[in-house]
């Protein structure tokens, strides 16, 4: 998942308190691209086995997810030889 999709994902995760149609609906419409959809999905279906999960404490581990992501991104360097 691209880490602008996944950002606008948490945008919409912290709107709702707990998983719901509405939810689903919205987190899929951010950016209705195969590998986002497939991410997201997993991501919702396990935010529905956990439905005592606030939206925006998901929506903040998410985040915290694709900062880490980002930054490990950045400190890894590719050599050819």
């Amino acid at each position: 998942m691209a880490a602008s999709h996944a950002k606008r994902l948490t945008d919409v995760l912290a709107c709702h308190e707990a998983p719901s149609a509405k939810a689903r609906s919205e987190a899929l419409a951010v950016a209705p691209v195969p590998a986002f959809r497939h991410a997201a999905t997993a991501i919702l279906d396990a935010w529905a086995t956990e439905p005592d999960v606030l939206g925006t404490v998901l929506a903040a581990a998410l985040l915290a997810a694709v900062y880490t992501a980002e930054a490990v991104r950045t400190t890894q360097a590719l050599d050819v030889i």
